[in-house]
């Protein structure tokens, strides 16, 4: 019963503890240079703050949308300190060669409509047809399989050969 209580008073303190925190809006790319026909991703983050109504930019035809949006949002309490996070990322693949500029983005908070800052990623032209590196997908333990759905990933050759034996011809008689 006290462990109910506590965690009742707990989460009606938690709102009060961030509403003394700044609220923060940015955004970020996981290159800022891309070869033509690679995707990256972007993210949009809100920190210790409530949003609704996400508006990601718009890029026009310059950018195929790939993936997205996949939002994640965590909550801690170190020391008693809390600190909300709340992102939507994107798989985005340049469609045209030169400097790609990433409007600001906009959710509303408690705090008014915020927005984030623009930045610009380098596209650069693909001549040699480099491929998209693999992604080690072993690695990360929490992870969603697309298989080889997106350009540039592929199944290692182990997975390649277990998969080409499961697609056996079948013959009607």
């Amino acid at each position: 019963m006290r462990a109910a209580i506590f965690l009742g008073l707990l989460f009606l303190w938690m709102p009060l503890v961030q509403a003394q925190k700044t609220v923060h809006f940015s955004a970020s790319a996981s290159s800022d240079t891309v070869w033509l026909g690679h995707y990256f991703k972007l993210t949009f983050t809100l920190k210790n703050g409530q949003g609704s109504k996400f508006t990601p930019p718009s890029f026009g035809s310059d950018v195929e949308w790939l993936s997205g949006p996949n939002t994640s949002t965590s909550i801690s309490v170190v020391n008693g300190e809390t600190t909300r996070e709340q992102s939507f990322s994107y798989l985005v693949r340049p469609t045209t060669v030169g400097v790609l500029r990433v409007l600001p983005a906009t959710i509303e908070t408690e705090e008014g409509l915020l927005e984030t800052e623009s930045f610009a990623i380098s596209v650069l032209p693909n001549e040699a047809g480099l491929p998209q590196p693999a992604v080690d997908r072993r690695s990360d333990l929490f992870r969603m399989d697309f298989g080889d759905r997106l350009p540039g990933w592929s199944l290692p050759p182990s997975a390649q050969e277990e998969a080409a034996k499961k697609k056996r011809k079948t013959v009607k008689i």
